[in-house]
């Protein structure tokens, strides 16, 4: 809301996820640009689906690996998506880091111990590729970045699913 109320800090313009700026060196910008929406309905829609994905990622890892993973799928889906336009592409929006974390389930289905039923890992896996282009492909947004974000969460859910079952946690 401070970016609408106050528009003369230019915070959209200041923290976006610029491809150019992050190309220079600005990496910052792929985490910046999490936090700043382009609407109430953007905002919201981010809060209710992110909510619903990390809760459950949470409730199989934890509330603060839940959130870390949040952050580094969305922070490594921008910058893949900032190399992909190289330049002249601006982006906000937590969206990147929602499908990061649909990416990271994913990549959590490769371990038996994270699947609720003892079935194939690609079955989940190809649920969250139907999530991604039903929910990941609408009007107005920016498709590779929700690409990017689940592409990046996928290594993240098998690297965690292998620590959780080499840890027997």
């Amino acid at each position: 809301f401070i970016v609408h109320f106050y528009p003369e800090l230019n915070l959209i313009r200041l923290g976006r996820s610029s491809a150019s700026a992050i190309n220079e060196g600005e990496i910052y910008r792929a985490v910046t640009a999490l936090s700043l929406h382009g609407d109430i309905k953007h905002l919201l829609s981010n809060v209710i689906f992110g909510g619903i994905a990390v809760f459950s990622l949470a409730t199989l890892i934890g509330t603060g690996y839940g959130w870390m993973l949040f952050l580094l799928s969305g922070f490594f889906g921008n910058i893949l998506n900032a190399l992909f336009y190289g330049s002249g592409h601006n982006s906000i929006g937590a969206s990147t880091a929602v499908f990061g974390v649909i990416g990271v389930l994913a990549g959590l289905q490769f371990f038996e111990k994270f699947r609720e039923r003892k079935s194939y890992a690609w079955v989940p896996f190809g649920a969250a590729l139907g999530l991604l282009a039903m929910l990941g492909s609408s009007e107005k947004t920016d498709v590779l970045a929700h690409f990017f974000g689940f592409l990046s969460g996928i290594p993240l859910g098998a690297i965690t699913g292998w620590i959780y079952s080499e840890k027997d946690l």
